[in-house]
């Protein structure tokens, strides 16, 4: 059997756009953070950024969009909010848990979330 050593990169990104108001982003956000813990969610939700004041069918709108990447996933969030992650498991417990704000803001009724990938 072959063994491997070293750094082995595995990594897959997948697009996405969200649609949706700004409290049911807040509401979303907050419900993350019950869910997978406070440092997990901000990790999350700091991937997606700030978002994008637009109107969408005449109604006030937040978009989101970009392309979210499995390699360093988190890394510019962990930076920013000074979380300490030396060895990866926060970035990686985030990549894991980062299709449940989809399923938050899916089923608020009002949100438009797509990806693929994950």
């Amino acid at each position: 059997m072959k063994t491997r050593q070293g750094f082995v990169s595995n990594s897959s990104s997948s697009s996405f756009v969200i649609v949706t108001t700004k409290e049911k982003w807040n509401s979303a956000k907050k419900s993350l953070e019950e869910k997978v813990g406070k440092d997990i969610a901000a990790i999350i939700v700091g991937e997606y950024g700030k978002g994008t004041n637009a109107k969408v069918l005449g109604q006030d709108a937040l978009v989101f969009s970009g392309i979210v990447s499995s390699k360093e996933y988190g890394q510019n969030a962990i930076d920013k909010l000074g979380i300490e992650d030396p060895d990866g498991e926060l970035s990686m417990k985030a990549y894991e848990e980062m299709e449940e704000l989809d399923k938050i803001l899916k089923k608020d009724g009002v949100s438009f979330v797509t990806g693929d990938g994950y």
